[in-house]
């Protein structure tokens, strides 16, 4: 499945369990607040082709 995506130029925007800022344009926030640029922890596996966003990544605010 991995090959196919790659083949369509589609690749995740992160994997689950890392740990990164947070970009409300890449990102949806699952629960409790948190201000872009502080740490966020993927839950759910975003997608996107290029600049295009297919599916953001779940995230939860790093406590």
């Amino acid at each position: 499945m991995e090959q196919l995506l790659q083949q369509w130029g589609i690749e995740a925007i992160a994997s689950v369990g890392d740990e990164l800022t947070y970009d409300p344009q890449w990102h949806q926030l699952m629960s409790g607040t948190v201000q872009p640029g502080e740490l966020v922890r993927v839950r759910y596996v975003g997608y996107r082709q290029g600049d295009k966003l297919l599916y953001r990544a779940k995230v939860s605010p790093v406590n």
